[in-house]
């Protein structure tokens, strides 16, 4: 079976896993608002909290991207990245879970990251496990040992594109913990929308 074959069956297999069957035919572009608890700095979000610094900033593609054809949709209408940075200050261990973030649009749409075991499952329908398994484990933000102090860790985040037309967007970076203490960011945007035609 040729490689294109398998492209479109892999993404038929993870869009209807997800409910999603239909191509979407628009993207978005997320505009950073500004809160009490936020910088803004161009597209790039800073919040700091408890001595951890995060950062999130939309990508058009990681740079991992054109390896895999998965990702090749012009413009994107699949998928959304963006690329996280996590700094630890805190003086202890930060643990993180990327199981609990999510994007929740205004019309109650939620998205949750894909996960390495999701990519893997995709990418290894099409490739062989040596082309893309140090990429994932090096670029993809996933479970990982606590980042400890002084140290920072920068990845990537990948959400399936929304179904609806929503206007605002809250990315919730849940179920991080210092010290066994909780600790949560939220970041706040404007979605402006894209039709493709």
């Amino acid at each position: 079976m040729k490689k294109p074959v398998l492209t479109l069956l892999s993404l038929f297999f993870l869009f209807t896993a997800n409910g999603m069957a239909r191509e979407h035919r628009y993207t978005y572009q997320f505009e950073p608002v500004a809160t009490p608890l936020s910088f803004v700095l161009g597209k790039r979000v800073i919040i700091s909290s408890k001595g951890v610094t995060v950062s999130l900033e939309q990508v058009h593609k990681p740079d991992f991207a054109g390896k895999f054809e998965i990702f090749q949709a012009e413009p994107d209408i699949y998928f959304f990245y963006f690329k996280i940075t996590i700094r630890n200050r805190s003086g202890q261990p930060l643990e993180v879970n990327p199981i609990f973030f999510s994007a929740l649009d205004d019309r109650r749409e939620f998205r949750k990251p894909l996960n390495y075991d999701q990519l893997y499952r995709m990418l290894g329908k099409i490739y062989q496990e040596s082309e893309f398994k140090a990429i994932l484990e090096k670029e993809l933000l996933d479970f990982c040992s606590p980042i400890r102090n002084g140290d920072e860790k920068d990845a990537i985040l990948i959400f399936r594109n929304f179904k609806e037309k929503g206007n605002e967007c809250i990315i919730k970076l849940d179920a991080m913990s210092v010290g066994g203490k909780p600790l949560a960011f939220r970041f706040a945007y404007k979605l402006k929308r894209t039709e493709i035609r």
